[in-house]
């Protein structure tokens, strides 16, 4: 009688056991999920059309990149690699440019919207330069003011990517110079065409046809 209760006891453990995995396994089913509506906002809309303009096809931008994804520790000693990887892994890039052929980094940008930051993130800016720095990864510092235009953007790439630096800018709204973003109209007569909008809207109303060829 007591090896069929101890029997009964191990059994009813490994049932808790594996029925605990299986809930680990899959409890994000537990939950709903709903897609956001933008990936980017405006501002990041324009500034992506800018970056991708400005490396013409020489080049892959991706955007929002965690700094661990393109670094890897080199410490021999295993807890200082765990740490080293946990700090690199809480980090994030504004955007990381990719050489289209052989698929190295070619450089990381920052973008400084000339806010003042509070130490938290001063500390965290730093602690990506220097993990930049060790891995001899170029940072690149665009002032938001003026990131928006292709030919300033080149000339800062145009040492890591070989570009021809011109003349050529992103599109500005007429109105209060903030960078243009494109549109589609999903309703009245118009529904369908493009239009250039201001990136500021709804607080700015500039709106421009887009020309089709």
């Amino acid at each position: 009688m007591f090896e069929i209760a101890i029997l009964f006891l191990v059994l009813v453990v490994f049932y808790l056991i594996v029925r605990s995995k299986v809930l680990k396994r899959y409890v994000a089913e537990e939950y709903r999920y709903t897609a956001r509506k933008r990936y980017f906002s405006d501002v990041e809309h324009a500034l992506n059309i800018a970056l991708l303009e400005a490396v013409e096809d020489k080049a892959l931008v991706q955007s929002k990149v965690a700094l661990s994804s393109i670094v890897v520790p080199q410490e021999s000693n295993a807890k200082k690699r765990s740490r080293a990887y946990a700090k690199a892994l809480k980090a994030t890039l504004d955007y990381v440019i990719v050489d289209k052929q052989s698929g190295q980094v070619v450089c990381t940008i920052v973008i400084d919207d000339g806010k003042k930051i509070s130490q938290h993130k001063a500390d965290r800016e730093k602690a990506i330069l220097a993990i930049c720095r060790s891995a001899n990864i170029p940072v690149i510092s665009l002032n938001q003011q003026h990131a928006y235009r292709v030919s300033a953007i080149s000339r800062k790439l145009s040492p890591y990517l070989k570009l021809e630096t011109d003349t050529k800018s992103a599109k500005f709204c007429q109105k209060c110079g903030s960078p243009l973003v494109i549109r589609t109209a999903t309703q009245g007569e118009v529904v369908g065409r493009r239009f250039w909008v201001c990136s500021r809207a709804p607080n700015c109303n500039y709106i421009e046809n887009i020309l089709e060829h």
